[in-house]
């Protein structure tokens, strides 16, 4: 699975390949990964496993400072096919990277109708719980503001639906206190 996907990046020039084995970024992968680099580009398949690995990494890479962007390529459900097809247009979006919360943020908005207010209720939930794990609040304010334009809702209503969130941690850590 993974394997073949560094193999071809390795053999295409892009050399500082990782292999993660199926579809899981485990913090101990990270842990090890971060002694080396602090920015990674995930390139995992294009199927809902790999959307999903994609999240599931955004909480543990948060809490050891990683710089987290995505390539998308539309050429390959995974890397290694995608090398095999057309090695410069894999290249290329490895190259043209998308920031995590960008690439999240196309995909909800995507997989959602946001022209009903259910649509856009669904869509600010699933993305505030990525954005609440924003440390930087200059970083956070910037989702926050893309977010409402997205939903064409205000920033204001953005904010206290995020506060929200924040009440409701506090109130499970004050619970199991």
């Amino acid at each position: 699975e993974g394997e073949f996907d560094m193999i071809s990046c390795f053999r295409e020039g892009i050399e500082n390949s990782v292999a993660i084995k199926g579809s899981a970024v485990t913090k101990e992968q990270l842990i090890l990964i971060s002694r080396l680099c602090k920015h990674i580009i995930l390139a995992l398949d294009s199927d809902f496993s790999g959307s999903e690995t994609i999240k599931r990494a955004i909480k543990d890479a948060q809490s050891l400072d990683f710089k987290i962007e995505v390539a998308v390529s539309k050429n390959g459900k995974d890397p290694d096919e995608a090398l095999k097809k057309e090695p410069g247009v894999f290249k290329k979006a490895v190259k043209e990277d998308l920031g995590i919360y960008d690439f999240l943020l196309n995909k909800l908005v995507a997989g959602s109708n946001i022209e009903t207010a259910e649509g856009k209720k669904e869509v600010a939930a699933e993305f505030l719980t990525y954005i609440s794990l924003i440390k930087n609040e200059i970083v956070k304010e910037h989702y926050l503001r893309k977010l409402s334009t997205e939903l064409n809702t205000s920033y204001e209503s953005i904010l206290r639906q995020i506060e929200k969130i924040g009440k409701k941690d506090i109130h499970i850590v004050q619970s199991l206190v």
